[in-house]
C-alpha cells in the first residue's frame, strides 16, 4: 500500500545532531524519492558541502540567517525560500527552523564534503 502521510512520530530520525544541525527525515534513508527533512539550528551548518546530482530547497519557518552559496552570502528570513541545484558548494549559519527538501532524496555517495567552518568564519 502506497504511504501518502508521514506523521512525526513515524519518521525516522537518520542523524540526529549533524554538523550543528539537529535533523528530523520523512522518509527512509536508501530511497531516492525527493526527502523531506525538519532542520532546527542555533548555530549553522558548519561543513561546506555539494552534491552531484540533488536539488536540495530550503523553506526557514522561523529564524534568520546566512546561506553561503559558491562564496556568495545570502541573508535568509522566515518565508524566504533557498534552492540550491547541484554542484553549488554551500553553508549556512544562523539560528533557524526549516524544512529542506532534497530531489532526488539523499545518497551519501553523492555528497562531498569541501571543508569544516570554523565559528570564527561566521
Amino acid at each position: 500500500m502506497m504511504k501518502y502521510v508521514y506523521h512525526k512520530s513515524d519518521a525516522e530520525t537518520v542523524v540526529k545532531h549533524k554538523h550543528g544541525v539537529d535533523i528530523t527525515v520523512y522518509a527512509k534513508p536508501g530511497v531516492l524519492l525527493p526527502n523531506v527533512v525538519y532542520e532546527e539550528t542555533e548555530i549553522g551548518h558548519l561543513q561546506e558541502w555539494y552534491s552531484d546530482k540533488s536539488t536540495q530547497t530550503w523553506y526557514i519557518i522561523e529564524g534568520e540567517g546566512v546561506f553561503v552559496l559558491d562564496g556568495e552570502k545570502f541573508k535568509v528570513g522566515a518565508g524566504d525560500l533557498v534552492a540550491v541545484p547541484p554542484k553549488v558548494k554551500k553553508y549556512y549559519y544562523g539560528k533557524m527552523k526549516m524544512v529542506l527538501v532534497t530531489s532526488p532524496g539523499y545518497d551519501p555517495d553523492d555528497e562531498h564534503k569541501v571543508r569544516t567552518i570554523s565559528e570564527e568564519e561566521l
